[in-house]
């Protein structure tokens, strides 16, 4: 997943939305999740992206090699918390989307976990679980063309709200 965040750096995308199918091997569960990054796990990973990645690969524009450790990590630091709000209000907008055009999704269609596609420090970022293949009505709707273009057509709709509201913000951020 590591390879996802470095690629969408490389490109300079605006966002990351990782599309996964869950399965369980014990218990039942069912609908659509969307995933963010826990603050616990945003804290400890701005240290690791340093160490995992060239350092001018970390943010987009700063080379990390020319500025102070504790600097760097402040930069990390300020870039996570923007992008993690960033995130979070994307992750709200996908499950307005998807709740739109697709009706119920799961009991609990907002999570937290430290997915590494998630851990980029400037790439707002979610991972979405489309449904549980180990689960007979979530398989029947993921292996369903119509299904499957109704919740495109939600996530399309989720990051379009996603984006109204970034315009709105963005002149009140400092770049």
């Amino acid at each position: 997943l590591e390879a996802r965040v470095s690629l969408a750096q490389a490109v300079k995308a605006d966002l990351i939305i990782s599309l996964h199918a869950d399965a369980l091997v014990e218990g039942t569960a069912y609908g659509t999740t969307v995933y963010t990054l826990p603050a616990l796990a945003s804290e400890s990973a701005s240290q690791s992206l340093v160490l995992r990645h060239e350092p001018d690969s970390v943010l987009q524009g700063v080379d990390l090699n020319a500025i102070d450790e504790d600097v760097a990590m402040a930069l990390l630091d300020l870039s996570r918390l923007e992008n993690m709000q960033s995130s979070e209000i994307l992750a709200e907008s996908v499950v307005k989307g998807l709740s739109r055009v697709l009706g119920g999704l799961n009991a609990k269609p907002l999570r937290k976990a430290g997915f590494s596609v998630l851990k980029g420090a400037d790439i707002p970022a979610i991972l979405i679980e489309a449904g549980f293949m180990s689960t007979e009505t979530d398989l029947a709707n993921l292996q369903n063309a119509e299904w499957r273009a109704r919740f495109a057509e939600g996530v399309r709709l989720g990051v379009m709200i996603w984006y109204a509201q970034e315009k709105q913000i963005a002149p009140l951020r400092r770049r």
